[in-house]
């Protein structure tokens, strides 16, 4: 039996107003994801998944929250939706850490019951696989072999190649999947990717929902979701894509001038990431909150969130082995 699924890329809906953007963000991104909404029934879909990181932040303010639970829960004409709703959580969704979970709004959008948070559907041959710690280090290791879907859905780095801020990520042709799986739909990354492995495997990124800070691969993108098409027996998986019609273009969200002022910015990056890289990191876990000092210096340079993270996951783990060790 053929499916339909919506996939919408990192949607990083939050009230809290870049500095890069002209517009209203929080009304641009809670637009654009009723866009995606929009789209999913017009094309007749069973569901639409979003991947993960829903909101930009772990706690943002009741207004956006209760807008997006509206939106979620009934169409213009105060219908419901004619299809199942799916997100898979986000890093931002909890601020790197599991245990926020229930202290955070997304566990409100949850329990709200506008959307589902579930690890599979089987009626639709989906598999969620939500974003931990370890998540690139559990596909490399084979966690995909283990699922006999068609499809799977999952908030991880995967590329289609190498990044250099970015070493957990791992490339689509690098780990092995179940014979009946045709789809792999990551998020995480906030560009798009669409790629076909030698096995007939498919892998693809739609590109974030959202646009919240220059980038370069930004300026020509046009935002778009991903409509599925797919049987139950994995026998094909066919992808085309939707513009999001509500995304203004670059040039209108985005003050230019500004853009010149980044360009000093990303050299602080470059010298940043160099000090990192001869970092002493076996002194610092012996300071007091080495992960908030790189934080808190990576944010004042305003770092990209990608850079920050790696940088911490790297403490985070050496911290890890030096417990260990003690041990």
């Amino acid at each position: 039996m053929t499916k339909k699924i919506c996939i919408v890329g990192d949607p990083h809906v939050d009230n809290k107003q870049p500095t890069s953007r002209t517009d209203n963000y929080m009304d641009a991104s809670l637009a654009d994801l009723k866009c995606s909404l929009i789209i999913a029934s017009k094309n007749n879909c069973d569901a639409i998944v979003f991947l993960g990181d829903m909101f930009d932040r772990k706690q943002v303010n009741a207004e956006v929250t209760s807008r997006l639970i509206e939106i979620l829960n009934k169409n213009d004409y105060g219908d419901p939706w004619p299809f199942k709703k799916y997100t898979l959580m986000g890093n931002h969704d909890i601020d790197n850490t599991i245990s926020n979970l229930d202290k955070t709004s997304f566990w409100t959008l949850i329990v709200s019951g506008c959307i589902e948070y579930v690890n599979e559907v089987p009626e639709l041959g989906l598999i969620f696989e939500h974003w931990n710690g370890r998540i690139e280090e559990t596909i490399s290791d084979g966690l995909f072999t283990k699922y006999d879907f068609p499809v799977i859905c999952a908030h991880a780095y995967i590329a289609d190649q190498p990044t250099p801020f970015v070493g957990a990520a791992i490339l689509a042709d690098s780990f092995a999947v179940h014979p009946k799986t045709r789809l792999i739909a990551s998020g995480h990354f906030h560009f798009s990717m669409d790629v076909d492995r030698t096995d007939n495997v498919k892998f693809i990124n739609p590109g974030s929902l959202t646009r919240r800070n220059f980038k370069s691969d930004d300026i020509n993108r046009q935002v778009k979701v991903a409509i599925v098409e797919y049987d139950l027996e994995g026998t094909f998986a066919n992808v085309t894509y939707e513009d999001v019609y509500t995304a203004q273009p670059y040039e209108s969200i985005f003050n230019l001038e500004k853009r010149e002022e980044a360009k000093i910015v990303r050299q602080e990056v470059a010298a940043f990431t160099k000090t990192l890289n001869n970092i002493n990191f076996d002194r610092m876990t012996y300071l007091q909150d080495p992960v908030d000092q790189v934080m808190t210096t990576g944010k004042e340079l305003e770092i990209e969130d990608d850079i920050l993270e790696n940088a911490c996951r790297a403490l985070n783990k050496l911290n890890a082995e030096k417990v260990w060790w003690h041990f």
